[in-house]
């Protein structure tokens, strides 16, 4: 019986044999082309199914982070705490992209900026580093955690109470202070792998409660924190008729 397979192995050897310069470059275009697509096939049906199932069935691995809810709203804790029911019960941790630049002061010294970035409860970046997570207490002094840096230069430690300035500006610039207490106080090994950041330089940076950083966004926008005793902007800025109804503010 004829064999059609036998015959066009035949052939390609016959052309392999007599015309490599034309059959060669052939076969070298459709490796080319073949080859790329086999190895996506390969890692989409390997490495990264195994990645989305790891994603899936790791506790450590699941988290989504928020920057804003609408422009015309500030971002707070009730909307995290409604947002994170809403989107998945089992939901590990719900962490908003925020954070904001503090002046702290403590035994008559100065840390001019210090960026403080927003945290909570179940934050598996502090807790991978033993890191204590920061409280925010229904009543009594917030806290917040620093960098050793941010430590060595105006003299604290871990217990410390320290107190923290921030500033706005509506037509005159204003500032408010709080007291706060050190949570923790992070190595720079530890600041360098939170961050991701590779760099040898050594930064003023720190963490604190989310509704620490909403009452200070608060604050900045021009209104007024009944928590601290803190006034609104006078006069208020051009928002706060638009704003005033979604009681975010007092």
């Amino acid at each position: 019986m004829f064999n059609s397979l036998s015959y066009y192995t035949e052939l390609i050897k016959l052309d392999l044999k007599r015309l490599p310069s034309a059959t060669i470059p052939q076969v070298a275009i459709v490796t080319g082309v073949c080859l790329p697509i086999f190895l996506l096939l390969g890692l989409t049906n390997g490495h990264i199914r195994e990645m989305y199932e790891k994603l899936d069935t790791t506790p450590s691995g699941r988290e989504i982070k928020i920057s804003s809810k609408s422009d015309s709203e500030l971002l707070t804790a009730s909307m995290m705490d409604s947002l994170q029911k809403e989107l998945k019960p089992d939901l590990d941790v719900l962490m908003p992209v925020a954070k904001n630049t503090v002046s702290l002061l403590a035994n008559s010294k100065h840390a001019e900026a210090v960026t403080l970035i927003a945290t909570r409860q179940g934050d598996q970046k502090l807790s991978r580093y033993d890191i204590a997570i920061p409280q925010y207490p229904q009543e009594g002094r917030p806290q917040i955690t620093v960098s050793r840096y941010v430590a060595d230069t105006i003299g604290i430690e871990k217990g410390n109470h320290v107190t923290m300035r921030i500033k706005r500006r509506f037509g005159k610039e204003e500032t408010a202070d709080i007291e706060v207490e050190i949570a923790d106080v992070y190595s720079f090994e530890d600041e360098k792998k939170m961050m991701e950041d590779n760099s040898s330089e050594k930064s003023e940076t720190g963490c604190a409660p989310f509704e620490l950083l909403a009452d200070l966004k608060c604050y900045q926008k021009g209104y007024s924190v009944k928590r601290y005793g803190w006034p609104s902007a006078s006069p208020p800025p051009p928002e706060y008729i638009r704003m005033s109804p979604t009681g975010i503010m007092s």
